[in-house]
C-alpha cells in the first residue's frame, strides 16, 4: 500500500510516521496525527478490491467511500463506484480476499487517506464511525495544540490495551 506525500514522495503506509503529510482527495493532503495501527508481523485477510489500474487491500472492516456513502470492505461489490485521487471515479472489476503481512492504520486530520490512488477512509468498523469521529476529536485536538509527546508515545504504547477494549 502506497500513499503519496505532500513532498511528492510515494511511501509504504508502513513507512509513515506522525506528522507526515498525505494525500487525502486529489487537492488536499492532511497530517498524519496518529497511528491506530502499526504491526508489521501480523498476517490477516484483507479484502482487495480492484478498479481500473488501481488494486487496494484493506482490512474487512475498513471504510471506503463508495457511491458517497462509507461502506466496511467486506461489503464491497463489483459495480460499486470509488473515487480516485485524480478527482476521477472508478468502478470496482473484483473483489477478493487475500492474506497479507502486516497492519496498518494512519489516522489523518482530514479523515481520508489516498491509497494506491484510490480515497478510502481511516476508520474502520470495530467502531461506529460517529463515535469513532467523537474518540478521535481529543487526540486530533491535542496533536493540532502541538502536544504530540507524551501523550503521542503514550498512545503508541498504549495501543495494544485500547485494541483489546474494542471489540473485535
Amino acid at each position: 500500500a502506497r500513499v503519496e506525500l505532500e513532498s511528492g514522495e510515494i511511501r509504504h503506509v508502513s513507512e509513515l510516521v506522525t506528522g507526515d503529510s498525505v494525500r487525502v482527495s486529489s487537492r488536499q493532503f492532511s497530517e498524519v496525527f496518529m497511528l491506530t495501527h502499526k504491526h508489521m508481523g501480523v498476517v490477516t485477510t484483507m479484502v482487495r478490491v480492484e478498479a481500473k489500474e488501481h488494486v487496494l487491500e484493506l482490512s474487512p472492516g475498513h471504510y471506503i467511500p463508495i457511491n458517497g456513502c462509507l461502506i466496511a470492505a467486506r461489503a464491497v461489490k463489483v459495480g460499486d463506484v470509488v473515487s480516485l485521487a485524480n478527482g476521477k471515479t472508478a468502478k470496482i472489476t473484483s473483489t477478493s480476499l487475500v492474506r497479507k503481512q502486516g497492519l496498518f492504520n494512519p489516522q489523518t486530520l482530514h479523515g481520508n487517506i489516498v491509497v494506491n490512488g484510490v480515497v478510502a477512509s481511516t476508520l474502520t468498523d470495530a467502531v461506529h464511525p460517529q463515535l469513532a469521529r467523537l474518540l478521535l476529536a481529543f487526540p486530533r485536538v491535542m496533536y493540532q495544540m502541538g502536544i504530540k509527546e507524551p501523550f503521542g508515545t503514550w498512545l503508541h504504547m498504549s495501543n495494544s490495551r485500547v485494541a483489546s477494549l474494542i471489540p473485535s
